[in-house]
Formats: structure tokens, sequence, C-alpha cells
């Protein structure tokens, strides 16, 4: 070690406390630490401290690394104070703790294959310091919104149900009242279409609480809105979607567009939103019914 590109540092104040350089020698010495893994901000600090330990008479030092510094979005050096920097501000958000893990552990580092999405157990068995990069990580949430979708789409529905109740409050009451069952299935069904837990109770909103846009009963004009709707009323007992629409199809003799723009409006109040065969097997004969009947009425009102 060449210490004539060190030179004299302080290891103790006037006060009589001790600097960093000096308590972290004796911390790591007396602890036995085996490695310290450290930002590269403390490169300065690595010859100090191990001069200091031969200079106390401790028996060789831990194995250090530094790995490169954060970046926040705007390209300084992230900090704890900047929002949405800690691990429970992002849990907070909607972010799923292995999605969270996913990506901090891509913040300078990467497999030897550059995948991506991985899990917390490869990301153990895989990590190696000789992979971490030499340039500085950035913080980047929307590469951490891209994870995290992921990960929620190849998440157990049960595992989101149990994590998702602090983002479900205008529908509480509506969702609460649901079994377990209906929950999961429910779930099962938004879960392709959310970047972030706290995106789910819009999703949910279509399948909880019906009400019919007004532009959707407007554009139901070029349509034969009403006689799709009656058909689709006669076959709210079947539970297969396919088999319902396809009868209701037969009969009304509506095809593609002009088919399922009437069907999706009934039955959603709408004309975007979950997919038509999810929503249409996850309510209930009665509910089914329901909205047709209401779209029906609103629709003779309107036509009226």
């Amino acid at each position: 070690m060449n210490t004539g590109l060190i030179g004299d540092f302080i290891v103790m104040r006037s006060n009589g406390t001790v600097t960093y350089n000096l308590a972290a020698s004796v911390d790591d010495a007396m602890m036995e630490i085996s490695h310290v893994i450290r930002g590269e901000d403390h490169i300065s600090n690595t010859p100090k401290q191990i001069l200091l330990m031969r200079a106390m008479g401790f028996e060789g030092h831990p194995v250090y690394a530094h790995l490169p510094i954060i970046l926040s979005e705007d390209g300084t050096k992230l900090s704890k104070r900047d929002r949405n920097s800690a691990f429970g501000d992002l849990i907070r958000l909607g972010y799923l703790p292995e999605a969270v893990f996913n990506f901090l552990a891509l913040m300078g580092w990467r497999p030897e294959d550059d995948s991506e999405e991985m899990s917390a157990e490869r990301i153990i068995r895989e990590f190696s310091l000789e992979r971490v990069s030499l340039r500085a990580a950035h913080y980047n949430l929307q590469k951490l919104d891209w994870l995290n979708k992921h990960h929620i789409l190849h998440a157990d529905p049960a595992r989101l149900l149990e994590l998702s109740g602090p983002f479900i409050k205008k529908f509480q009451t509506e969702f609460g009242a649901l079994s377990r069952d209906r929950k999961i299935r429910l779930i099962s069904a938004e879960k392709e279409n959310v970047s972030r837990l706290d995106e789910l109770e819009a999703g949910l909103a279509p399948f909880l609480h019906y009400s019919v846009e007004p532009g959707a009963l407007s554009e139901m004009a070029g349509f034969d809105a009403k006689g799709v709707a009656e058909e689709l009323l006669r076959t709210c007992e079947t539970p297969d979607y396919e088999s319902a629409v396809g009868e209701v199809s037969r009969i009304s003799g509506a095809k593609g567009k002009k088919l399922f723009m009437p069907v999706r409006a009934a039955l959603l109040g709408r004309l975007k939103g979950p997919e038509l065969k999810k929503i249409y097997e996850f309510l209930t004969p009665v509910e089914r019914k329901a909205r047709v009947e209401t779209f029906l009425k609103m629709l003779g009102e309107k036509q009226g």
C-alpha cells in the first residue's frame, strides 16, 4: 500500500469523540466481520481502515468490495431523504416485496444471461461481486413498474389477495362480502391488467359496481342493442360464456362488433373494460340478469 497517497487523517476530534474511520475499524474487527460491501464513495476510507486495524494489532481485515453509487432520476446521488427511496415506501405504493428485491439487485449487477425478472432465490444463488458494474446505477421507477407487473402476473392470486387489503378501500364493503373463492377469481381476472397493487381497485370497479355510462348508451344507436340484450337476458342462467354468447348470436343474428359491443354495454355499462368472458363468468346469474334489465330499462328511456 502506498501510504504517500493517503496523507494524515484525523482519528479523534478535539472534544474526545472518535471519527467514523476509527469507530468502523474497531467495530468491524471486534465483530469479526468477514466482508464489507458498500458504496464506491467509501473507497477512500478503505485503506485508512486497513492501516488503523494494523496499527491496533488486529489480525487481518475484512474483504472489501465497493458498489457503484445509485443516482436518482435527476442524475444526483440518491439520498434516503428522496421520495420513495425506502423499501417500506415502495411496499406502501403497491409494489411486491419480491419485485423490489429484484429491482434493487439489478442496481449495478446483472446475471450471466442478462435476465431481468428473477426470483429472490435465483438472485441469491447467482449473485457475484465479479459481475457488479463499475458504472453508476439509475433509480428508475419505470423499470420497477415493469418488473412489478411481471411479478404480479406470475404471483399466486391467493397471496395477492392477502397483500391487496390496504389498496381496496372504495369497494371495501362489496369486496369484503364476497366469498374467498370469488375474491381469488376476481384477483386472477384483474392481475394481468395492473402494474401495482394500488391499481387493483379501479380494475375491480366493473365487477363490483354497475352503472351505465351515457356515452355507452349513445353508442348503441348504431346497433340492435335492444335485440341483443333481450336475448342475453334469456341466457343469463348459462354458466359458460361462449355458449351463452353463441346462443345470443344465433337467435339475434348479430355477429362481431354488432354482437360484442351491446353485450359489453349491457354487462359492464361501458364500452371498455375487462375481458367479457371473465366478467360474465364472475357474475352470478342473478347479477347478470339485474345488469341486463337495468341496461334495457335505460335504453328504453333514452329511445323513448
